[in-house]
């Protein structure tokens, strides 16, 4: 037992499915074999060994339009298109029927053309509704055009290649980004692209999750061939998409030759540093976060080597980069006296290393390590000679 819509329920049992209306009235389909039924938002599907149909109350639009001896509306321009294509001169007369209900019959013909399935209706009833619009003398065409552009999307995901028998109040309901994000998912990303550009929409995720299925799909072509191919399809460096997603499918893949030339063309370098961080890569992630001037960054991928790596290492890293230094002997001065010293014996620095272990030894409270820490600061001045003062 389900519902069909707002005032209905269906029930199936065996072979045969049961619909029963608001007032008791009923109507039975007979199926060979036993079927599902999937309830939507405005009808039921009915899921059976060879067929989906879609089983719905007749839309008011559609019963307005075409129910016999109908005189609604949009019944009425309907036939009036029908005289006009015959040439006839009961057009005419038809429109003038119409009279002031015009727009109350462009708005049915553009509804029952929305609840439409096959391609000739739709477009019979779009261009009986232009056809009225032209006798308006003023008409807002933003609803007739939403119209064409969603039965237009509509009709390309309804082809049995792709297969989302979508109707249109299930599409209003899900929305386009849902739409698009269901066909990536599926791997339509072709369709999927081109619905984001003909309903200008943006078009970074599919780029980005095709990038990540052609990474995961295994592909056999070198890393250098597939960094071009899709940095070619995504649009280089210059288009502001973000490659750190891609870079991740590639790095999770195996494939960190593939990941690091990726991530040369992340915008931001704030996605960059962490990933190359995840990656073992912390030289380049230190270039990358050196180059984007943010010291905060800088500091994040020092204090990330400092856990991570040997002293020697850690050091090695740093040379050559001023940048880098400075900030960590700011760092250090507060933090670990005993790391600056360290770091400033490896370059030779031997002046600013006994006065570390100055600065050291006033914060022993014991009055043994104090000295001792002041004998090898007077040793390291005295090695160096420009500091006589601090030898006397």
């Amino acid at each position: 037992l389900v519902r069909c819509g707002t005032d209905s329920v269906v029930l199936h049992w065996e072979d045969t499915v049961l619909v029963v209306g608001p007032f008791g009235d009923w109507i039975k389909f007979s199926y060979e074999g036993v079927v599902h039924l999937v309830p939507e938002i405005d009808g039921v599907r009915i899921i059976s060994n060879e067929l989906c149909e879609f089983l719905q109350r007749v839309p008011a639009a559609t019963e307005d339009t075409f129910k016999p001896g109908s005189v609604a509306p949009g019944a009425l321009l309907y036939v009036a298109l029908e005289k006009f294509e015959k040439k006839s001169s009961e057009a005419d007369e038809g429109i003038r029927n119409i009279g002031m209900d015009m727009t109350q019959a462009v708005d049915t013909c553009i509804d029952a053309a929305g609840h439409e399935i096959h391609p000739p209706r739709q477009r019979s009833l779009l261009k009986a509704a232009s056809f009225g619009k032209c006798v308006l003398e003023a008409y807002n065409t933003r609803r007739f055009v939403n119209m064409c552009q969603a039965l237009r999307v509509l009709n390309a995901v309804r082809h049995y290649e792709i297969g989302v028998p979508l109707t249109y109040a299930q599409y209003v309901r899900l929305t386009p980004e849902v739409l698009v994000n269901r066909l990536i998912n599926r791997h339509h990303h072709l369709l999927a692209l081109r619905i984001c550009d003909y309903l200008g929409m943006n078009r970074d995720r599919v780029l980005i999750h095709w990038a990540c299925a052609k990474i995961n799909a295994g592909s056999a072509e070198d890393e250098e061939s597939l960094c071009r191919l899709i940095v070619d399809k995504l649009g280089g460096d210059k288009a502001g998409i973000s490659y750190t997603e891609v870079a991740k499918a590639a790095f999770g893949a195996g494939r960190v030759k593939l990941a690091t030339k990726l991530l040369d063309y992340e915008p931001q370098a704030a996605n960059q540093v962490p990933l190359l961080l995840d990656m073992r890569e912390c030289e380049l992630a230190l270039i990358k976060a050196i180059e984007s001037g943010d010291t905060d960054l800088v500091y994040l991928v020092m204090l990330h080597m400092q856990r991570s790596l040997p002293t020697a290492e850690l050091f090695r890293i740093l040379n050559g980069k001023p940048l880098a230094c400075n900030l960590l002997e700011t760092y250090l001065k507060e933090q670990d006296l005993e790391l600056l010293r360290q770091f400033y014996d490896q370059d030779d620095r031997r002046a600013e290393s006994a006065n570390v272990m100055a600065i050291a030894s006033f914060k022993d409270e014991e009055l043994a390590p104090r000295i001792a820490n002041l004998k090898k600061a007077l040793k390291q001045y005295q090695d160096d000679r420009g500091h006589p003062f601090e030898v006397k």
